[in-house]
C-alpha cells in the first residue's frame, strides 16, 4: 500500500523519543506492507467513532499509548496525525463520542 505522512504526522513523529519512533516506524512498515485488500480486514485498523464529511480510521497497537490517524482511498493510506491514547480518548470526549 502507498504511505504518506502528512505534514502533522511528520511533526508528531520527529516529536517522539527514541523507542516511540521506533515502534512507530515498525507500524508504518507494517501499513505499508499490507494490500487495499487487507487494509480495512486488519485487527489494528478501526473506522473513527465521529460523524465526519470524511472517514478516518485508528491504527492502534504501537505500544500502549500511541494510536496513528489514516485516511484511506484506493491504494493509498494517508497518515493524518500521531496521537496518544488520552488525548485521542479526550478528542471522543469532546465530541460526545465516548
Amino acid at each position: 500500500m502507498n504511505l504518506l505522512l502528512e505534514r502533522r504526522a511528520e511533526i508528531a513523529l520527529r516529536s517522539l523519543r527514541g523507542a516511540d519512533q521506533k515502534q512507530v516506524q515498525r507500524a508504518l512498515l507494517e501499513l505499508q506492507a499490507l494490500s487495499p485488500n487487507e487494509v480495512f480486514r486488519h485487527h489494528k485498523i478501526h473506522k473513527f467513532a465521529a460523524p465526519l464529511s470524511e472517514p478516518l480510521y485508528v491504527y492502534g497497537g504501537i505500544g500502549i499509548r500511541l494510536r496513528l490517524i489514516l485516511k484511506i482511498s484506493e491504494a493509498i493510506c494517508q497518515v493524518v496525525d500521531i496521537v496518544d491514547h488520552d488525548r485521542l480518548d479526550r478528542l471522543l470526549e469532546d465530541r460526545g463520542q465516548r
